[in-house]
């Protein structure tokens, strides 16, 4: 007997035998791929603001990661609060 044949054998008795357990188990997969999709698509509506600020302030995002989005709008931000001040004071 090959490897394959004992897998199929041994799923076969566990259907047999033990089907709620085989039921728990995919309703456990499920659960855990909907919170898992759930938490994706949360993360990417809070991500979306910073993309729409940084397109807005002129910074290519392409290929960035999420971080280095970030730290580029943190510096333009800097930089024209700079801007700003020395006007004011000057």
């Amino acid at each position: 007997m090959t490897t394959i044949e004992i897998v199929i054998i041994i799923l076969l008795l566990l259907i047999l035998f033990y089907p709620k357990v085989i039921v728990d188990f995919a309703r456990g997969l499920g659960e855990i791929t909907r919170e898992f999709k759930k938490n994706e698509k949360g993360s990417r509506k809070d991500e979306e603001p910073v993309l729409r600020l940084a397109r807005e302030l002129g910074i290519d995002v392409r290929g960035k990661t999420y971080s280095e989005i970030l730290e580029e709008i943190r510096r333009k931000m800097k930089n024209h609060l700079d801007r700003q001040h020395i006007e004011y004071v000057g």
